[in-house]
Formats: structure tokens, C-alpha cells, sequence
């Protein structure tokens, strides 16, 4: 397996804020100053993988199904190979196979064996336990009973399965999967199709989540939303389906969700005959011909097949479309807090590094992490024409990737590519590293190879003049307000009440290791200071945190 150097790259112009009224509303972000990015080539197309336990090689990689990094730092994916078609099907984790299509056969099975994923999203937690559901083969496999949900390699949920949950009546069993994603307490979260046992009758949506059991190690049908509820706001429109694609619902690392429902029939709001809507926590958000917050005479016009994305607080970020003049129309907000901004706009919003260009469209997945900012790809045009003429990836106002760029080199080469596809990238929840699918132009022969690429997001940290400095005079965390009015005395009331805010200290100890880089986040769970002890042990939010703040609230700025 080939794994490459880092790069580090700042392009010298992403420190300018992207222009033009949509982008001044939200990107300025929570950073003191431009992040830095590093990257690096994990896998390549050709690089050899073995089997999992120190097996045979298996082949050369030649395509990325799935990836996920977590907030360890610790990356996944599914890859395919040009080996036997009958086991060249991969699971990766940190560079090590784990799982081989068609190699295990599940011990509660026998004779059965694990295949192909059925689809291409795939869970992964910060313990590092994986799931997704796949095909089975063998004896007593049939049309009804082929596919199964999967946990660290076994089957823990089957087509078929009777539907406990009171939400469907009795003689109802599961039949079809659609993706997985799972949080940290090892629950499974998935798209699904309910029907009369072993058949595919009164066949019905629902969104699914299957709680784990530690004690049992065993999991339960919950039903979180289904088809037939009744959508708010409307008069006598039912949910009718749910958008299964990849980029259209998400689940946070501690079980936040969001996800995009259709609805029948259509219901007119705001002159937008609407049919869709999206939800979190399984409660209403904003449905089609709903005003978009942030742009004042917009409505919500189409909703179904957008991205979102969630984090451990809740806060959200939608991918959608607006009514009105169709050049400006693709729309980015987030809610952050419970306040909506504007995070980009098509035909509106700007960069430096495209030069006398717009954005063009906006696609595929939009990333959020726990402090609010938003990883997101865009195709950009000139004005007036409507061809895509460039490819970026932004991290905020930051551009992170250029596609076709003669400065943004990766491993020393060009990237010819950067794959705005379903699941082309993906950013953890604690902001610090995302997953990127790209496409280097590597010189002949080999030519260009599609690449996964993990950037490492380095932002600046807000210090104040003692580690209980984290907050401006009036409460603002230093961070989100760089350049604030703060005592050169020591820390004060400011100090105090940010560490015990809403989201201060209370709320980011119950995220675990989320919440490293946290406000609250000053010490070593041995309550050093971090800027004392570089490298020290750091669970995130603690006791150590805790001792720490009160350990030097009251000493002067040193």
C-alpha cells in the first residue's frame, strides 16, 4: 500500500473573505485567522491491499465506496479492487483491510456469506465500530432474505425481521436497506422499506434506528419517522418517502438527526407548491415554500435530493434550492445556536481565487462541525455565462482545494480532479480533518489516479493571558471574537460566565472527546494547562478542565 508525504498548503489569496451579500452574512467563521491544510494521499488507485488478519494480497485499489473520519483521527473506508470479483470488495480502516466480501461466513448463519454492500454508506463511530448493510449469500438466502444490516462484520439485523416497533401494525417485517451511519453508542441508523412478511406488499417507508443493547449486545427496532405521519404546517399532506441518497440525511456522533422527507399531497405555501421537507430529531424544520432565512423575498422551491448535515449540538447546515430568478438560486444556510445565516449563494458569492467569477452550482455533501463551520464543494462560472468553468472546495470563506490548479499540489502533483460526487468528501464533527476524493495527474505512465486524501485542518488558537482567560469582557468566547475588548488584568466575570454558559463547560463534558479545542477545553485531564504541557493526555472536557479554570481564575495575566 502506498502511503504518501503530507503537503501543507495556505494558497495565498483564501485568507480574503469570500465577497458579495450572501457570504458577508455568514463566513467569516470561528477561527482567529486562516486555517492551515495539510494533506495527505492515504490510498491511490493501484496500491496494493492485503486480506484482513496479515492475509494475501488482494489487488490493486481501483474505486472508493464509502469514507468516514472520525474525531480520533482515525479514517474508514470501502474500497473495491481488481482481484476476484468474488472477493475484491474491501473494508479499510486506518489502512488495514478488516472485512473482505465473500470471505466470512456469519457463525449466527451458517453457510451464509457476507457480499457486496448493497449501497455505498457505511457508519463509523469514534471507538471505531463500522456497520453497513450487505448482501448474503448461500443456503436458505432468498429474494426477500438477501440483504442484512452489519456491525464490526456481523449480521445484527436481517430482511425479514418482524417490525416491533408499535409504529406499523403486527405482521409487518423489513424489506430493503438503504445506507447505515452510526453514533457512539454503537446505535445503527438507516433508510428502510417496510411490507407484509417475506413479501414486498403495502411496501412503506421508514427512517429506522436500531438501539444497541451493551449488556445484551443486542439491538431493538425504534422507528424514529414513517410514512402515513402527518407533516405540520400542511392540511392533509402524509409523509410519502424519504430521500435515501447519502448527502440527504446525517446523524451526529451522539445521535442528532436530520434527514429529508417527501410528502402527498403537494401543499402550496408561499405561492411554491411544495412536497418537501426537512427534519431533526424527528421534528419538523422548514418545509418547500418556506421563507430561506438570511435572504429576504426567497423561498424555500426544492428541498428533496439536497444535502445536510448535523453536529452534536444540533446545529444544522441545508443544501437547497430557492424560488425566484433561477442564476441565483442554489442556496447554503446553517443554524448555529438557533440563528440562521447565509453560507453561500449561487451567482452571488465570490472569491478571490476565481477571479471575476460567481459561484455556478452548488453539490453533493455539506459538512458541519461542532463549532459551526461548514466544509462545502461548488462549481464556479463567469458571468454572464452559465458553464462551469472551475472546482473548489471550501472550508468557510477558506478555499481548500482547487481542481486544475498549478498551486495546489498534492504528494507534488496536480489535482485534475476534485470529485463533487455523493460522498466525495467528508469533515469529523470536531472540525480538526476531513476526507477528500480527488484525482491526481500523475506524469505517464501511470497518468492520473483517483486518490483519497485526508486534509488536516490546523486553525489557530484563541490564548489569552492565563489558561481561564477563554472569553472577551462581555462572555464572548475568544475565538469567535477576535480582537474584542478583553482585561489585560486577568481573567473577570466575562471569563466566569462563558465557562458556565449554556454550551460552556457542563454541555462540552457531556460530548466527550468531541469537545477537544473546546472553549472549555484548557487542560490535561491532569488539570495542566495545555499550552504547559504540549501533547499531554486529553479526553476533551473534565475534571481536569474544571480544576484548571478555578486553579487560575482569580491569578493575573502571566
Amino acid at each position: 500500500m502506498q502511503i504518501a508525504h503530507t503537503t501543507t498548503c495556505r494558497p495565498a489569496s483564501n485568507a480574503l473573505a469570500l465577497l458579495g451579500a450572501a457570504a458577508l452574512l455568514a463566513l467569516a467563521g470561528n477561527a482567529l485567522a486562516a486555517p492551515t491544510f495539510n494533506y495527505t494521499v492515504l490510498l491511490r488507485d493501484g496500491d496494493a491491499i492485503n486480506a484482513p488478519n496479515g492475509g494475501p494480497n488482494v489487488g490493486g485499489v481501483t474505486f472508493f465506496n464509502n469514507m468516514k473520519i472520525n474525531n480520533n483521527g482515525v479514517w474508514y473506508t470501502q474500497l473495491d479492487t481488481d482481484g476476484s470479483s468474488a472477493s475484491n470488495s474491501l473494508t479499510v480502516r486506518n489502512g488495514i483491510s478488516i472485512f473482505q466480501e465473500g470471505s466470512e461466513s456469519d457463525p449466527a448463519l451458517p453457510g451464509t456469506f457476507l457480499g457486496l454492500p448493497a449501497n455505498t454508506g457505511g457508519g463509523f463511530n469514534d471507538s471505531g465500530d463500522w456497520s453497513t448493510n450487505l448482501t448474503l449469500t448461500g443456503a436458505g438466502v432468498t429474494g426477500t432474505t438477501d440483504t442484512a444490516v452489519i456491525v464490526n462484520g456481523k449480521v445484527i439485523w436481517r430482511e425479514s425481521n418482524p417490525v416491533t416497533d408499535t409504529a406499523f401494525p403486527a405482521g409487518q417485517g423489513y424489506q430493503g436497506f438503504f445506507h447505515t451511519k452510526m453514533d457512539n453508542a454503537k446505535n445503527v441508523y438507516l433508510m428502510v422499506s417496510v411490507a407484509n412478511i417475506g413479501t414486498t406488499t403495502n411496501l412503506k417507508r421508514a427512517f429506522l434506528k436500531l438501539v444497541y443493547n451493551p449488556t445484551t449486545q443486542t439491538y431493538t427496532d425504534d422507528i424514529l419517522l414513517r410514512a402515513d405521519d402527518p407533516v405540520p404546517g400542511t392540511t392533509s399532506s402524509l409523509i410519502s418517502d424519504f430521500e435515501t441518497a447519502h448527502q440527504t440525511w446525517n446523524v451526529s456522533s451522539n445521535g442528532n438527526t436530520i434527514c429529508i422527507a417527501t410528502y402527498s399531497p403537494a401543499f402550496v405555501n408561499n405561492g411554491v407548491s411544495g412536497n418537501a421537507a426537512v427534519y431533526v430529531n424527528g421534528t419538523l424544520l422548514i418545509k418547500e415554500g418556506d421563507p430561506v432565512e438570511g435572504v429576504p423575498g426567497r423561498n424555500w422551491r426544492i428541498i428533496d435530493g439536497g444535502g445536510v448535515g448535523i453536529n452534536a449540538n444540533g446545529d444544522v447546515v441545508i443544501r437547497g434550492t430557492m424560488d425566484g430568478d433561477t442564476n441565483t438560486d442554489g442556496i447554503i444556510v446553517k443554524r448555529v445556536g438557533g440563528v440562521w445565516s447565509v453560507v453561500a449563494q449561487e451567482g452571488v458569492t465570490t472569491h478571490p481565487d476565481f477571479s471575476g467569477m460567481v459561484v455556478n452550482a452548488l453539490t453533493t455533501e455539506v459538512s458541519i462541525d461542532n463549532a459551526g463551520n461548514v466544509m462545502w464543494p461548488c462549481t464556479f462560472r463567469t458571468p454572464p455565462g452559465t458553464t462551469a468553468t472551475g472546482t473548489g472546495l471550501f472550508y468557510n470563506n477558506q478555499l481548500v482545494m482547487r481542481q486544475a490548479s498549478a498551486s495546489n499540489l498534492i504528494d507534488g502533483f496536480q489535482l485534475s480532479t476534485l470529485r463533487v460526487i455523493s460522498q466525495g468528501h467528508q469533515m469529523n464533527e470536531a472540525g480538526t480533518a476531513a476526507l477528500v476524493r480527488v484525482v491526481l495527474d500523475y506524469p505517464t505512465p501511470t497518468s492520473d489516479k483517483d486518490a483519497l486524501v485526508r486534509v488536516d485542518i490546523v486553525n489557530p488558537v484563541a490564548a489569552g493571558c492565563n489558561p481561564a482567560d477563554i472569553a472577551c469582557d462581555d462572555g464572548t468566547p475568544l475565538a469567535a471574537a477576535p480582537g474584542c475588548t478583553n482585561s489585560t488584568n486577568g481573567p473577570n466575570e466575562g471569563d466566569y460566565n462563558a465557562f458556565f454558559a449554556a454550551n460552556g463547560f457542563f454541555f462540552q463534558a457531556g460530548q466527550g472527546i468531541a469537545a477537544i479545542g473546546g472553549t472549555c477545553d484548557i487542560a490535561c485531564d491532569d488539570g495542566t494547562a495545555l499550552s504547559a504541557s504540549p501533547g499531554c493526555t486529553n479526553n476533551g472536557v473534565n475534571e481536569g478542565d474544571y480544576n484548571c479554570f478555578f486553579n487560575n481564575l482569580f491569578l493575573p495575566c502571566v
